[in-house]
């Protein structure tokens, strides 16, 4: 589930990186049922963000959650969807979606060597020993 309400304004371009690598997408948040102690609520999606998050993530998959159905209801937003025209653009990519799929591939990178630490230390003795040294 990815509330991009919470993420502004990266919100899309996180949608956008992270849609094409799962089988589903959770979408939100479009009002009520967020209440986390000492945070305040993020506003709602308006219906152009809904819409252009839920176009996003249809280009990679066809199983859209959306939380939630009162928040829905509320904007009006089940009466939209009827005559949604799903095969319309979500729009250009969006301006921050390079700087995530950057963030994203720097956090695989410290997993991937924090999840063998001798790999590191390989790495570490390699350039040591074949690092070219200086002769005073």
């Amino acid at each position: 589930m990815l509330y991009s309400s919470f993420y502004r304004p990266y919100g899309h371009a996180i949608l956008a990186s992270y849609a094409g690598d799962a089988p589903s997408a959770g979408l939100g948040v479009t009002g009520g049922g967020v209440e986390i102690e000492g945070m305040t609520p993020p506003p709602f999606l308006t219906w152009d963000e809904f819409q252009r998050d839920l176009l996003t993530a249809a280009r990679f998959t066809r199983d859209l959650h959306v939380f939630s159905l009162e928040g829905c209801v509320q904007q009006g937003f089940l009466e939209r969807l009827q005559t949604l025209d799903w095969e319309a653009s979500p729009g250009a990519a969006p301006a921050s979606l390079e700087w995530v799929e950057r963030a994203r591939a720097l956090l695989r990178l410290k997993l991937t060597v924090a999840s063998r630490p001798w790999a590191l230390a390989l790495a570490a003795a390699s350039l040591l020993v074949l690092w070219p040294r200086r002769r005073h």
